[in-house]
């Protein structure tokens, strides 16, 4: 492991967005340095208590984090349910966790955390999460240059 960038927030408000459009998590955005000469595979792990509250039970609420404008793997968009509507107008507040990864050439990337809303009636609600992203180098060898892994984390960057 060559980084681990770790940091959390207890916040009592926590986030909340009714929006049916990708926005940032409040306090969620890391600056990333991959240094020259470097390849590296980069994992982000999001925690957190979460709620969907909405009128219709089966709706969700949806995260995913980006490395600069790259959704990281596996990039599911609005298809990864974090929280789900369990009981229509009903609080019921859960752990929720997911992993991510993705292959970063050298440069300087923008983690960040990003929700939204399957429907504009639901709200969603998050807090005290934890993000915590490590690097560790990517490639066959030391001193070769890896190759696309076969789709599975193509290389991003320069």
């Amino acid at each position: 492991i060559n980084q681990i960038i770790d940091f959390s927030d207890t916040n009592d408000g926590g986030a909340y967005t009714q929006s049916t459009s990708w926005v940032d998590v409040p306090n969620t955005s890391l600056k990333l340095i991959i240094p020259q000469g470097a390849t590296q595979i980069v994992m982000a792990r999001f925690t957190g208590e979460a709620d969907c509250v909405g009128p219709s039970h089966g709706n969700w609420c949806s995260a995913r984090i980006l490395a600069n404008n790259a959704e990281m793997l596996p990039n599911s968009g609005l298809d990864f349910a974090i929280a789900t509507v369990l009981v229509a107008n009903a609080a019921d507040y859960t752990g929720v966790a997911m992993d991510r990864s993705l292959v970063l050439r050298p440069g300087t990337y923008t983690i960040k955390v990003q929700y939204l809303s399957s429907n504009a009636s639901n709200a969603f609600y998050l807090d005290d999460w934890h993000l915590t992203v490590q690097t560790a180098d990517y490639g066959a060898a030391p001193g070769t240059a890896p190759a696309e892994d076969a789709g599975k984390h193509p290389i991003i960057g320069r």
